[in-house]
């Protein structure tokens, strides 16, 4: 799910962070998305970048020492995925939380 906040819309989704399909955007939401979408079809070269926020377990972090730089790595390693696919995008991590919760290992749960 992609999506993008324009923070000079004066209309805003009330369910903010949630994707609200084709069907039920505003008019200037529709049309923004679809200048977006046109801008990406005709430009294969800009890098686009986007923001990960990562969340983890409690067992995560017990049994990962250095989370931050587990983190920079897989952001790393993705980067260079699209690198060497020539797909103009770079991911960044934004900020990272411990959740309130723990693994689950029993698939039935």
């Amino acid at each position: 799910v992609w999506k993008s906040l324009d923070m000079k819309l004066k209309e805003r989704n009330p369910h903010d962070g949630i994707a609200v399909p084709a069907s039920r955007m505003s008019q200037n939401l529709r049309e923004s998305h679809e200048r977006m979408l046109e801008q990406g079809r005709k430009d294969s070269k800009t890098i686009a970048y986007y923001s990960i926020k990562f969340y983890y377990t409690y067992d995560f972090a017990r049994t990962t020492k250095d989370v931050d730089g587990f983190l920079d790595q897989v952001i790393a390693e993705m980067n260079q995925g699209y690198i060497n696919s020539k797909i103009p995008l770079r991911a960044y991590k934004l900020c990272h939380e411990k959740a309130k919760l723990n693994d689950v290992y029993n698939g039935n749960r």
